[in-house]
């Protein structure tokens, strides 16, 4: 696809007028969801020197000039849904065009912060303090609170990756785990850009991937599958791209696997589901609700009338993380919430 390129000039003394201190451009690289991002530049006291002045497009280029005077400065990112930048990233250049910050806003994040300097060596140097962390910066003066610790008193079993598998815009390849225990073996169903790789994970030290199938839509674009299984099937979705509700029938593991429902026709894409496995019905964060009587014919029964994050159903009652609305219960006894 071909980037737009834009040109603002935005500079800090006023329109039309030249920058007399140091002028730095700004080029943002938008990804998808773009509309989701914004940017702010504050100085070390915190004040606001330039932010976001309209709302972007998806995979565009945009370029933004502004004039700061010497010392230290935070590029501060936001995403209002709170799952990162989702392929976006920034670059700040001087006027001899040496790169003074980049970077992006990664993983399941709503704000980032990376601090940089104009001509000034009296910046903090932000980083982890502690000597035992494994991520340790000898060179950091100020604690920013991301050491990350092994605890002594836990042991890794097993390590499953595939360094072939695309990374997306989170800075991963892997977008879901799930557990399911069937014919005496326990299996752990790993999400990833490429679709769901099923581990045995009976003898943990000696785990092995038993089976891989591939999701409708693959590549670096997927940020995250979802899975939920009632007696011998797995139920699969993705919710980026061109994607299809898949079932999957585990009956044979850990010989082989095999899909027999991969259709769009009731569900393209959905961030999550899950499946009241008494009652037989297929959630759908979407807000569809499904009949699932028939384990591999699943049909349209309602629509809570409302889109929601995750949910947990519980015999008669259901649980539903609504965004910034909170918590919303409902009972769930006939085919509507009430």
């Amino acid at each position: 696809m071909k980037k737009l390129i834009l040109l603002f000039l935005f500079p800090l003394l006023g329109f039309g007028q030249n920058c007399q201190y140091n002028e730095v451009v700004l080029q943002l690289n938008t990804g998808v969801w773009a509309s989701e991002l914004s940017w702010s530049i504050t100085d070390s006291s915190g004040n606001l020197i330039d932010s976001t002045s309209q709302t972007y497009a998806d995979s565009t280029t945009y370029y933004d000039t502004i004039c700061l005077i010497n010392g230290c400065y935070n590029f501060n990112m936001f995403d209002t849904y709170g799952d990162g930048w989702q392929g976006g990233s920034y670059q700040l250049s001087d006027s001899l065009g040496n790169i003074v910050s980049s970077g992006n806003l990664q993983g399941s994040f709503s704000f980032g912060s990376n601090m940089f300097s104009i001509n000034s060596t009296s910046c903090p140097v932000l980083g982890c303090t502690l000597p035992s962390a494994v991520n340790y910066n000898p060179i950091a003066t100020v604690d920013d609170s991301s050491c990350q610790i092994i605890s002594d008193n836990i042991n890794l079993l097993f390590n499953w990756s595939d360094s072939t598998l695309p990374i997306n815009s989170l800075g991963g390849s892997y977008t879901d785990v799930y557990g399911i225990a069937i014919n005496g073996g326990e299996y752990a169903v790993i999400g990833s850009t490429m679709g769901a790789h099923i581990i045995d994970v009976t003898n943990p030290s000696q785990s092995y991937e038993a089976a891989f199938v591939p999701g409708a839509f693959q590549g670096s674009l997927v940020t995250h599958r979802d899975y939920f299984h009632m007696d011998n099937y797995l139920y699969a979705v993705c919710d980026q791209g061109s994607s299809t509700l898949q079932i999957i029938d585990l009956s044979n593991l850990p010989n082989s696997v095999t899909i027999i429902y991969d259709t769009d026709s009731l569900i393209s894409t959905t961030h999550n589901i899950f499946i009241d496995t008494l009652n037989k019905k297929l959630y759908t964060t979407s807000g569809k609700v499904f009949d699932i009587s028939d384990p591999i014919n699943p049909s349209f029964l309602f629509h809570m009338g409302f889109f929601y994050h995750d949910l947990y159903v519980e015999n008669d009652t259901g649980y539903f993380n609504c965004f910034s609305n909170g918590l919303q219960i409902y009972e769930m006894t006939t085919n509507s919430p009430q």
